[in-house]
């Protein structure tokens, strides 16, 4: 496969501001543009409606690797001692192997063409063709919502981002219509971009010490007791619903149940003698402390806030997690009355769901535990572990897709540490074909 026309490191730099909220380079539909759509028609869409394509760039010298990122990596912005040895270091740690690997995708192509279409790069960097955007100023394109919104990139370095855009695609496309694009791909992409699974118990034994930072925090005694107490029928999903019921519920029986919660997680209290709402103001999602507003002890109005909070996916969380998700108490009520349903989504949140469980169990709430299985068995190394390309953990969709389909419990990168061990441990899924659009 022809290599393109930038080197990894150049590649990285052009696309390195990436902006989580907008296109990250707007661009007029101009020939460059329509060029790129061409070759991207040629592949056969997914379900989604979405063609994908893989590029490569070499590693290339360190005299193409930016001093300034060597600097970065360094910490603190200034030049380390050795600044030259410094910079090979950090070229080596940030360009392992001799190629890096590019995914570069589009959503739905209609026909007409649509007055906007997105190109990403690595399910981040975006580029925006707009039929309403007119050619650029000579110093600088669009980058951003609006023209010059932030730095800039400068027109020679967005002309070398299309041109490597341009060579790339049509190199991939050559390769699919000579048919050797696929096998390609199989023997050369690497395992930090493709998707895998292993096991619990096998990946404990190859980072022993992530199995002793899970036990830290928590004895195989409650992870054990938890497994029993808190089984399913088999599906994995959801246990079913305590048989017991709480006749009537009010936001004073469920914030005690919250207090309950925290100091079975072990956080300090926020002041002594606090009771359950001075803990959930403390630690719960600041979007749900209108509660601590409603009258505390009406049944009535507890019950017509949580009918108003059931289609909210932000209601009821008590416990930040990692990555800006939250550990929810939900209050849920049926024709037998109502109970309580613990929501966890991480292992380190994982952990704290348990002990929360436990101690409301011993408190005599009724409790229920969503996906309890996939706990239980993440917890005695009984489940899977997913591995994923690491552009594709930022995307929350995808992530929860995959540990659906794949019935994981957690996914990960590929780790540099034991790295050969690990991917002849791990299974790995077979690589998407590409096929040409006949």
């Amino acid at each position: 496969m022809t290599i393109c026309t930038l080197y990894a490191s150049e590649a990285d730099d052009l696309i390195g501001l990436h902006d989580v909220t907008t296109p990250d380079l707007t661009l007029p539909m101009d020939i460059r543009a329509q060029a790129i759509i061409a070759l991207l028609r040629n592949i056969e869409p997914d379900a989604e409606g979405a063609r994908r394509l893989w590029m490569a760039a070499k590693r290339g010298p360190i005299d193409a690797f930016d001093p300034w990122r060597a600097t970065a990596c360094h910490g603190d912005g200034a030049a380390p001692p050795a600044a030259s040895d410094w910079r090979e270091r950090c070229w080596r740690e940030l360009y392992p192997e001799e190629e890096q690997w590019y995914e570069i995708a589009v959503g739905p192509l209609g026909h007409p063409i649509a007055p906007t279409v997105d190109l990403t790069v690595n399910n981040g960097f975006t580029i925006r063709f707009s039929q309403e955007v007119s050619a650029s100023p000579p110093s600088h394109s669009a980058v951003g919502p609006h023209p010059n919104g932030r730095t800039g990139i400068a027109a020679l370095h967005e002309q070398e981002l299309m041109a490597w855009l341009i060579d790339g695609l049509e190199d991939c496309v050559r390769q699919c219509t000579q048919g050797t694009y696929n096998a390609t791909i199989r023997e050369r992409l690497p395992y930090s971009m493709r998707y895998g699974l292993v096991s619990r118990e096998r990946y404990w034994q190859l980072y022993p010490q992530t199995k002793t930072l899970l036990f830290d925090h928590m004895c195989a005694e409650e992870a054990y007791r938890f497994a029993i107490l808190f089984h399913t029928d088999g599906t994995g999903r959801s246990n079913a619903v305590p048989s017991r019921r709480l006749r009537d519920m009010n936001a004073t029986a469920y914030l005690d149940a919250c207090m309950i919660a925290y100091q079975a997680m072990g956080l300090a209290p926020p002041q002594s003698g606090a009771d359950g709402g001075g803990w959930f103001a403390q630690y719960a999602d600041p979007r749900c402390l209108e509660l601590l507003s409603l009258d505390q002890s009406s049944n009535q109005d507890f019950a017509a806030y949580v009918a108003a909070c059931s289609m909210s996916l932000t209601a009821w969380g008590i416990r930040l997690g990692p990555g800006f998700a939250w550990l929810r108490l939900i209050p849920a009520a049926d024709e037998h009355g109502w109970y309580l349903r613990l929501a966890w989504s991480s292992l380190p949140s994982a952990i704290e769901a348990v002990r929360a469980a436990l101690a409301l169990h011993d408190a005599g709430m009724p409790i229920a535990v969503d996906d309890a299985a996939a706990l239980a068995a993440m917890l005695t190394g009984d489940d899977l572990i997913g591995i994923m390309p690491y552009h594709q953990l930022i995307d929350a969709g995808a992530l929860a897709a995959f540990r659906r389909m794949h019935g994981v419990g957690e996914c990960i990168a590929l780790p540099m540490e034991r790295r050969s061990e690990i991917v002849e441990a791990a299974r790995w899924l077979p690589i998407k074909e590409v096929r040409l659009n006949r």
